[in-house]
């Protein structure tokens, strides 16, 4: 009877450790999305090439290209996810960085569900860093509490080429719970 006892015991523990292992592991997640899996904008859409996840524009065009990424509550619970993401991370290539030839937007934005209204949360712009050409990843803080219960959100990217001979583009838009160094 004691040997049922102490088991039932150590199972109840084990299963304990557990939920608290899972419940942490959920309070550092990170919402990723590769720039070629988002939805690429109408009027983008014979100007844009994706090269492996990277999204660019296609040939010598010159212009802009935007896409729009959704971003689901990592909770996948209807609910809020009980953290707060602190960064928009962007894995992107940008030869002239803070040039006026290329540029990488992403902005993140909140749509209220019951009026539709739209309401940029925070932005990233390479044009604020130096010279990337190699898909390195940067940040830029974000102060918002998420709340999936009033609003959806959505990523806006943006790449921008003002001649043929430069090749900027995003591969990865990500929220992360602190920035990267």
């Amino acid at each position: 009877m004691k040997t049922r006892r102490r088991m039932f015991l150590l199972i109840q523990l084990m299963f304990g450790f557990l939920l608290l292992s899972s419940t942490t592991a959920l309070a550092q997640s990170v919402w990723t999305h590769a720039a070629a899996a988002c939805a690429i904008d109408e009027d983008s859409s014979s100007k844009h090439e994706f090269l492996g996840g990277r999204m660019r524009l296609k040939g010598t065009n010159t212009g802009t290209i935007v896409a729009r990424c959704n971003v689901a509550n990592p909770m996948d619970n209807g609910g809020n996810p009980g953290w707060q993401w602190a960064s928009l991370e962007v894995v992107y290539a940008d030869p002239d960085g803070r040039g006026l030839n290329n540029q990488v937007i992403a902005t993140l934005y909140k749509v209220h569900n019951s009026n539709g209204g739209v309401s940029e949360v925070g932005k990233f712009d390479s044009n604020n860093f130096d010279t990337n050409n190699n898909l390195e990843p940067k940040s830029v803080l974000i102060n918002h509490p998420f709340d999936f219960y009033s609003y959806a959100y959505y990523v806006e990217i943006q790449v921008k080429r003002s001649n043929s001979t430069d090749t900027p583009s995003v591969s990865i838009v990500r929220l992360r719970n602190t920035p990267i160094e």
